[in-house]
C-alpha cells in the first residue's frame, strides 16, 4: 500500500478514502481483509456499482437484473397511466429511450444479454410491448 500512496502522491493524485471500498471476488467465504491506506481502514462491500452495472462478489447477476426489472417495471406503470394522452409515435419514442435499453441492447456490453435468459425482465420486456400495441 505504501507503493500506491507514494504513486499516488508522485503524480498530484488525490484518492477520496471515504468513498473507496474493496471486493473480493470468489464464492468461498473470505474473511474481512484489514486494508489501509494512509492509516485509514478501507472498507470492504458485497457489490458495488461500476459503470452502470450492479457487481457482486459472487458474481452473481441476480442484484444486477433485479434493479433493470424494476426500472422497466416503473417505466411501464408510467408509460400505463399516459398512454390515452400521448401518440403511438410518442409511446413508441418513450419505450425506445426508456426500456428498449435495459433489454439488452444497451452499451454495457454483454451484461445485457443476459436479460434474455431471465423470466421476470423477459416478462416486463414483453408487457412492455404490448401495453403500447393496445389502446
Amino acid at each position: 500500500m505504501k507503493i500506491i500512496s507514494s504513486w499516488f502522491t508522485a503524480n498530484l493524485l488525490s484518492l477520496n478514502l471515504k468513498k473507496t471500498n474493496y471486493i473480493l471476488f470468489g464464492n468461498k467465504k473470505l474473511s474481512d481483509t484489514c486494508i489501509k491506506l494512509n492509516n485509514e481502514t478501507i472498507s470492504r462491500v458485497y457489490q458495488t456499482k461500476f459503470i452502470g452495472v450492479l457487481t457482486q462478489s459472487n458474481l452473481k447477476w441476480n442484484e444486477h437484473i433485479s434493479s433493470i426489472a424494476n426500472e422497466i417495471s416503473k417505466v411501464i406503470g408510467i408509460i400505463n397511466k399516459i398512454k390515452h394522452t400521448l401518440s403511438t409515435d410518442h409511446l413508441k419514442l418513450l419505450y425506445q429511450s426508456l426500456i428498449q435499453p435495459c433489454s439488452g441492447s444497451n452499451s454495457s456490453g454483454n451484461v445485457g444479454c443476459v436479460l434474455h435468459n431471465i423470466r421476470s425482465p423477459s416478462r416486463l420486456y414483453t408487457c412492455s410491448c404490448a401495453l403500447l400495441l393496445c389502446d
